[in-house]
Protein backbone atom coordinates (compact mmCIF):
# COMPACT_ATOMS: atom_id res chain seq x y z
CA UNK A 1 0.00 0.00 0.00
CA UNK A 2 1.41 3.08 -0.93
CA UNK A 3 1.33 6.08 1.09
CA UNK A 4 -0.93 9.17 -0.51
CA UNK A 5 1.60 11.70 0.92
CA UNK A 6 4.73 10.26 -0.87
CA UNK A 7 5.04 10.71 -3.85
CA UNK A 8 8.68 10.19 -5.47
CA UNK A 9 9.01 7.78 -8.35
CA UNK A 10 11.39 4.59 -7.30
CA UNK A 11 14.34 4.66 -4.99
CA UNK A 12 17.67 5.20 -7.61
CA UNK A 13 19.97 2.10 -7.45
CA UNK A 14 22.46 4.90 -6.10
CA UNK A 15 20.96 6.37 -3.38
CA UNK A 16 19.37 2.55 -2.20
CA UNK A 17 22.71 1.67 -1.86
CA UNK A 18 24.21 4.70 -0.55
CA UNK A 19 21.04 4.32 2.39
CA UNK A 20 22.35 0.24 2.75
CA UNK A 21 26.05 0.94 3.73
CA UNK A 22 24.77 2.41 6.98
CA UNK A 23 25.24 0.03 9.80
CA UNK A 24 21.38 -0.60 10.06
CA UNK A 25 20.10 -3.71 10.92
CA UNK A 26 16.26 -4.87 9.02
CA UNK A 27 15.42 -7.76 11.12
CA UNK A 28 14.41 -8.27 14.56
CA UNK A 29 14.27 -11.07 17.13
CA UNK A 30 10.48 -12.36 17.35
CA UNK A 31 9.37 -11.42 20.21
CA UNK A 32 10.68 -7.84 20.29
CA UNK A 33 9.41 -7.34 16.63
CA UNK A 34 5.75 -8.71 17.78
CA UNK A 35 5.94 -5.76 19.91
CA UNK A 36 7.03 -3.44 17.57
CA UNK A 37 4.92 -3.88 15.27
CA UNK A 38 2.09 -4.01 17.28
CA UNK A 39 2.75 -0.31 18.85
CA UNK A 40 3.05 0.92 14.73
CA UNK A 41 -0.26 -0.62 14.35
CA UNK A 42 -1.82 0.88 17.45
CA UNK A 43 -0.38 4.44 16.75
CA UNK A 44 0.01 4.26 12.82
CA UNK A 45 -2.92 1.65 12.16
CA UNK A 46 -0.75 -0.11 9.73
CA UNK A 47 2.17 -2.47 10.11
CA UNK A 48 4.54 -4.35 8.47
CA UNK A 49 1.99 -5.69 5.55
CA UNK A 50 1.38 -2.04 4.27
CA UNK A 51 5.53 -1.70 3.40
CA UNK A 52 6.77 -1.05 -0.47
CA UNK A 53 9.45 -0.51 -2.15
CA UNK A 54 9.59 3.02 -1.48
CA UNK A 55 10.74 2.77 2.03
CA UNK A 56 13.22 0.83 4.53
CA UNK A 57 12.55 -0.95 7.88
CA UNK A 58 15.02 0.77 9.95
CA UNK A 59 16.34 -1.25 13.52
CA UNK A 60 19.33 0.19 15.79
CA UNK A 61 19.87 -2.89 18.10
CA UNK A 62 21.24 -3.07 21.56
CA UNK A 63 23.51 -5.64 22.47
CA UNK A 64 22.41 -8.01 19.68
CA UNK A 65 18.60 -7.76 20.50
CA UNK A 66 16.41 -5.64 18.39
CA UNK A 67 15.05 -2.47 20.57
CA UNK A 68 14.12 0.13 18.26
CA UNK A 69 12.55 0.30 15.20
CA UNK A 70 11.34 2.95 11.72
CA UNK A 71 10.91 3.50 8.21
CA UNK A 72 12.87 6.05 6.14
CA UNK A 73 11.89 7.22 2.92
CA UNK A 74 13.95 8.98 0.59
CA UNK A 75 11.84 12.26 -1.43
CA UNK A 76 13.78 13.37 -4.04
CA UNK A 77 11.43 15.54 -5.61
CA UNK A 78 11.02 17.57 -2.31
CA UNK A 79 14.50 17.63 -1.42
CA UNK A 80 13.67 15.90 2.38
CA UNK A 81 14.00 12.75 4.04
CA UNK A 82 10.55 11.07 5.55
CA UNK A 83 10.47 9.25 8.88
CA UNK A 84 7.61 7.30 10.09
CA UNK A 85 6.09 4.47 12.28
CA UNK A 86 9.26 4.99 15.36
CA UNK A 87 8.87 2.85 17.84
CA UNK A 88 11.43 1.27 20.68
CA UNK A 89 10.74 -1.47 22.72
CA UNK A 90 8.63 -0.26 25.79
CA UNK A 91 10.96 -2.10 28.30
CA UNK A 92 13.84 -0.58 26.78
CA UNK A 93 13.08 2.71 26.61
CA UNK A 94 15.01 5.78 28.18
CA UNK A 95 18.41 4.80 27.61
CA UNK A 96 18.96 6.85 24.57
CA UNK A 97 17.37 4.20 21.77
CA UNK A 98 15.58 6.62 19.97
CA UNK A 99 17.72 9.41 19.80
CA UNK A 100 20.33 7.07 18.70
CA UNK A 101 18.07 6.10 15.87
CA UNK A 102 17.45 9.43 15.02
CA UNK A 103 21.14 10.19 15.03
CA UNK A 104 22.06 7.95 12.84
CA UNK A 105 18.77 9.20 10.48
CA UNK A 106 20.01 12.94 10.63
CA UNK A 107 23.48 11.17 9.21
CA UNK A 108 21.26 9.40 6.45
CA UNK A 109 19.51 12.86 5.35
CA UNK A 110 22.80 15.13 5.23
CA UNK A 111 24.42 12.12 3.08
CA UNK A 112 21.75 12.18 0.64
CA UNK A 113 21.57 16.01 0.39
CA UNK A 114 17.84 16.47 1.94
CA UNK A 115 17.12 19.84 3.46
CA UNK A 116 14.66 18.90 5.71
CA UNK A 117 13.55 15.79 8.01
CA UNK A 118 10.13 15.29 7.96
CA UNK A 119 8.41 12.82 10.81
CA UNK A 120 4.80 11.33 11.07
CA UNK A 121 4.33 11.56 14.69
CA UNK A 122 0.31 11.93 14.82
CA UNK A 123 0.00 12.84 18.18
CA UNK A 124 2.30 10.37 19.68
CA UNK A 125 3.37 12.07 22.88
CA UNK A 126 6.49 10.06 23.42
CA UNK A 127 7.36 10.26 19.76
CA UNK A 128 6.39 14.08 20.03
CA UNK A 129 8.52 14.14 23.13
CA UNK A 130 11.47 12.43 21.47
CA UNK A 131 11.44 14.25 18.14
CA UNK A 132 11.29 17.59 20.21
CA UNK A 133 13.93 16.96 21.97
CA UNK A 134 16.36 16.23 18.51
CA UNK A 135 15.02 19.87 17.07
CA UNK A 136 12.05 19.04 15.64
CA UNK A 137 9.30 21.66 15.60
CA UNK A 138 5.46 20.59 15.46
CA UNK A 139 4.23 21.58 11.67
CA UNK A 140 0.36 20.28 12.47
CA UNK A 141 -1.46 17.55 13.94
CA UNK A 142 0.51 15.22 11.89
CA UNK A 143 3.85 16.30 11.08
CA UNK A 144 6.94 17.52 12.76
CA UNK A 145 10.05 19.05 10.82
CA UNK A 146 13.78 19.40 11.17
CA UNK A 147 15.54 21.43 8.75
CA UNK A 148 19.23 20.85 8.38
Amino acid sequence: MRSAWFSAGPWKQKEWHRIMEHEIVKKMPGEDLGEILTLRKEIFGYGEDDLDDYGINILLEENGEGAAIGRILLDPENDRLIIDQIGVVEKLRRRGLGTGMLKHLEDIARESKSAEVWAKAKSNKAAVALLSKQGFEEYDYFWMIKEL
